[in-house]
């Protein structure tokens, strides 16, 4: 099974950090993850693979990404 490394990670939540905002918060799920995944995207070529491992990283992650933008 593939896993995000350490660098994909760190870059992910910094991200998260400079573009976090309150309106996620009213986003559907989807919606917020397909948001995350194109300013991922924006940032960094993705490959197929790097895209799957991020959609399904950001998915288990929505409460945590909605509670640090709500801080």
């Amino acid at each position: 099974m593939d896993a995000m490394t350490p660098e994909m990670v760190r870059q992910f939540w910094s991200l998260v950090g400079e573009i976090g905002r309150p309106e996620w918060l009213t986003q559907r799920d989807d919606d917020l993850v397909h948001l995350l995944l194109n300013a991922c995207q924006k940032q960094h070529a993705l490959s197929l693979v790097d895209t799957s491992i991020l959609n399904r990283y950001i998915s288990i992650r929505l409460p945590l990404i909605r509670d640090i933008v709500l801080d």
